[in-house]
């Protein structure tokens, strides 16, 4: 078998890896004009390869020269290819698009030209360099020279004038695609030199090979490494196994022996990594100071967040860690707000007006793509990894809205709590890979260190709870004894009350011809007693309820209840609280009605605060009527309607007070939330405690239907079965 030569082999090695590559990044988008012409790049450069490699082996002149004819119609095009992709890349191809059609046609005219043996006119031998023909140049081959330098040259000159305006991503991904173009063009204008009978070994024609395999790292690794890190990398590497393997060499040439040489490569080989390692973090080190000292100062911050136990305070401390440190020209904070089921702006810092943002809802396409990746998200990773029903429109627009860079997402196994989201690094230096690991361990430690503090919270809110809760059972236990010991005492002021009225009206009718001073103290007297006796009845009425009530209280255990003996306590104990007069109240119930299974005390406790809340509205509604100065009459309605179902029963609780608001309405349930004046002293808890009680605690279902200023019909549906 002949023997290949190291520019044989260049052109295969070439060959094979633009090819291959190239057909790799366009199958995986191919749709994406950058992906196309990337390939079309390479295509050509692959063509070119082949068509040099039978060129330079051909055994014969004419087969020789008619490869190099063919061949070169694919090299006329290797420049306005590679043109159209780097304008492409950088969005710069509509401010060139006639420079782009100018190189098209002048890729067809070359070719026409080489045809009519005006670029190219023969082949000749160069047995000096081991090439077997190679081509001699014709009058239009300076002139293919020309376009070719002019069409590698443009793009990157008009690169370089937009260079500042890019994103920090886009500059270095630019400095990768540069240093890539610099290596294929020394290497691959190697293989022109001969050409002119310049006798310089194509030797660096092997560099067109690192051309593909850096520029697809630049389309496809969105998170790059930076590049002078990346070339430092790629000189230790190189100084490093130069010595590993030139010093054997060397000794090996010398010493016209190869067993010294052989023990001296194995020792350098296996001290090679050991010295590469060292040198590589030494010079990172240097590089990469400040850097490394933020990831520090990050990465203890993230240890100690979780002796922070204030939640406001942790989430401002991370911000401003992170813009300190990192010195990023902002950052934010969006946090899960668990009860509105929203993320909402907690913290920010910016240098310039930060725009506030409304809450994100679990719907808005970034946070889909957050619980599904669980990994941070660069802007420019949008076009490429957004995918299926996610809109990169709405991902994109809020980070260009407020110039976010980077997202980095906090979980705690499937919850996402929240995310940090933040601006551009000083002087457009791009979040590296390193940055991006700390930046989750941080997010990582933030979730454990939320949890921490919602933990005490909440815990707190219980204590505060029980307390109260505590205070108002031991109210609660004495009421009754209280009760009944009052309402002993008022049946005795009843019976005098009720002895003087008699004693004093029979004195005034015995006696009809009392006149003066006497008669009119009489009857004040009579009067008087008439209104003692009364009110002295009410009270004992109010005690009554008070007692009926604190005896449901008592009797919390569950069984088959008579709904309507329920309601009837909860409208006596309405009776007892609020002046009914003017109240239209009415219960319809069918006959007949099955019993439902509950606590007496908890369904009473329940349907209290629907009615109770019912009156307040209507009250409400008439004072909204007088300050707005309406003359209308308000009707005072309560209307409670029991209908049965299949397994349950349906209570209806209608009225005609002012209503729910729309904004009001998804918070309704919510603890803590009241639309009582200050005057009613609304807790905010009636409603929660209300659906509790009916959803967890009986298994039933409880929904509202409500127009502002007409009314509000709240629905009580309880199963008639052990649930």
């Amino acid at each position: 078998m002949k023997m290949l030569y190291p520019f044989q082999i260049s052109c295969l090695i070439n060959a094979i890896s633009t090819f291959s590559i190239g057909s790799f990044v366009f199958w995986r988008n191919r749709r994406n004009v950058i992906n196309l012409t990337f390939f079309l790049l390479n295509l050509v450069t692959a063509i070119w390869s082949v068509g040099m490699f039978i060129e330079i082996t051909s055994t014969t002149k004419e087969g020789a020269f008619w490869t190099a004819k063919i061949f070169y119609f694919a090299v006329f095009f290797i420049p306005v290819f590679y043109s159209h992709f780097i304008l492409s890349l950088f969005n710069l191809y509509s401010q060139y698009k006639k420079f782009i059609y100018l190189g098209y046609g002048l890729g067809i005219l070359l070719s026409i030209l080489n045809f009519a043996n005006l670029v190219i006119i023969d082949v000749h031998p160069i047995p000096d360099l081991f090439i077997n023909y190679f081509a001699k140049p014709g009058p239009f081959y300076h002139f293919f020279l020309f376009i070719f330098g002019i069409y590698a040259f443009i793009p990157n000159l008009a690169i370089f004038k937009h260079y500042r305006a890019l994103k920090p991503y886009s500059q270095n991904q630019y400095k990768y695609i540069f240093a890539a173009s610099l290596l294929a063009f020394m290497g691959g204008s190697t293989s022109y030199l001969p050409v002119f009978n310049i006798k310089f070994y194509p030797y660096p024609n092997f560099l067109v090979s690192l051309y593909p395999l850096i520029i697809a790292y630049a389309i496809i690794k969105h998170r790059l490494m930076d590049i002078k890190v990346a070339i430092t990398r790629a000189g230790i590497f190189a100084f490093v196994y130069s010595l590993v393997l030139g010093i054997p060499f060397i000794i090996g040439y010398l010493t016209k022996s190869w067993i010294l040489p052989t023990t001296i490569m194995f020792f350098l080989a296996t001290l090679g990594p050991l010295i590469y390692t060292h040198l590589r973090k030494k010079a990172e080190d240097l590089i990469l100071a400040e850097q490394k000292k933020y990831q520090r100062i990050l990465l203890q911050a993230a240890q100690g967040m979780v002796k922070v136990k204030d939640l406001k305070h942790l989430i401002n401390l991370m911000v401003h860690i992170v813009t300190k440190a990192v010195r990023v020209d902002k950052a934010a904070v969006f946090r899960l707000d668990k009860e509105k089921n929203l993320y909402q702006l907690e913290a920010y810092r910016d240098r310039e007006q930060f725009k506030k943002e409304e809450p994100l809802s679990p719907d808005h396409s970034l946070i889909k793509h957050l619980l599904a990746t669980k990994e941070p998200l660069l802007l420019e990773e949008i076009p490429f990894i957004v995918k299926g029903r996610l809109s990169q429109e709405e991902i994109s627009s809020f980070f260009k809205e407020h110039n976010f860079c980077l997202v980095v997402p906090s979980f705690t196994e499937t919850t996402l709590l929240g995310f940090l989201a933040l601006g551009s690094k000083p002087n457009n230096q791009v979040f590296t890979p390193d940055d991006i690991n700390v930046f989750k361990i941080l997010a990582q430690q933030a979730s454990l260190a939320i949890e921490n503090c919602q933990f005490i919270e909440e815990f707190q809110k219980t204590q505060e709870k029980i307390f109260r809760a505590d205070k108002l059972a031991t109210v609660g236990a004495m009421a009754e004894g209280v009760s009944h010991q009052m309402n002993n005492r008022l049946q005795v002021f009843v019976a005098i009350a009720g002895d003087l009225k008699d004693l004093v009206a029979s004195t005034l009718k015995n006696n009809p011809n009392l006149e003066g001073k006497l008669k009119e103290d009489l009857q004040y007297c009579l009067k008087s007693l008439e209104k003692m006796e009364k009110n002295v009845t009410h009270s004992a009425q109010v005690i009554r309820g008070i007692l009926n009530y604190a005896r449901t209280e008592k009797d919390s255990s569950f069984r088959f209840l008579d709904i309507k003996e329920v309601i009837d306590i909860a409208v006596d104990l309405l009776g007892v609280k609020h002046n009914l007069k003017g109240f239209k109240l009415q219960i319809k119930a069918s006959l007949n009605l099955p019993k439902v299974y509950g606590s007496n005390a908890q369904l009473s406790e329940a349907i209290f605060n629907l009615i109770d809340n019912a009156y307040e509205a209507i009250e409400d509604k008439e004072t909204y009527y007088e300050v707005k100065d309406i003359p209308d009459q308000i009707e005072k309605q309560i209307i409670i309607e029991i209908e049965p179902l299949k397994n349950s029963l349906l209570i209806k609780i209608k009225d005609t007070g002012i209503g729910i608001k729309e904004e009001n309405k998804p918070k309704i349930f919510a603890p803590f939330y009241t639309t009582k004046s200050s005057a009613k002293s609304g807790t905010g808890l009636g409603m929660y405690v209300v659906k509790r009680i009916i959803e967890e605690n009986h298994k039933g279902k409880i929904w509202f239907e409500s127009k502002y200023l007409q009314g509000t019909t709240f629905y009580v549906e309880l199963p008639c079965r052990r649930v």
